[in-house]
């Protein structure tokens, strides 16, 4: 018998269900999210469209840029068929709606990450480059 653990091939999408009562509406929004997993070049164009949501400028406050990080990878992370209330999330009120499939899609992006070997000085872990929020 080897000791040779075997690896089980990970799916690159996941449908998952997301339930939200608002407080300041009292609708309760909910539905299913397909996110796909995202590819090096899917995640430097994320951050191509938060720098451009961003209006190409460096100074902007961290929530507005937080929010347009969020935005750009579900964005390119949410595979349709969307629910109607999330087909235009920029015109949605609250950020904890956006905040909540967002954390979703981190919890599945995270099930892909190992605990990474030392790398050499200067060169970012894999983790430090994947979108963040």
């Amino acid at each position: 018998m080897s000791d040779v653990k075997a690896v089980v091939p990970m799916s690159n999408t996941k449908t998952v269900n997301v339930e939200y009562r608002s407080p300041e509406d009292g609708k309760m929004y909910a539905g299913d999210f397909t996110f796909k997993r995202l590819t090096i070049g899917e995640i430097a164009k994320v951050g191509v469209e938060t720098a451009r949501l961003n209006g190409d400028q460096a100074n902007v406050d961290p929530g507005t840029d937080y929010i347009n990080t969020v935005l750009a990878t579900l964005k390119a992370c949410v595979v349709p068929p969307v629910p109607v209330w999330f087909s235009n999330p920029e015109a949605l009120y609250e950020v904890k709606l956006i905040q909540l499939v967002h954390k979703r899609y981190m919890e599945f992006e995270s099930s892909f990450r190992v605990d990474e070997p030392e790398q050499a000085e200067g060169v970012p872990k894999a983790s430090e480059v994947a979108p963040q929020g």
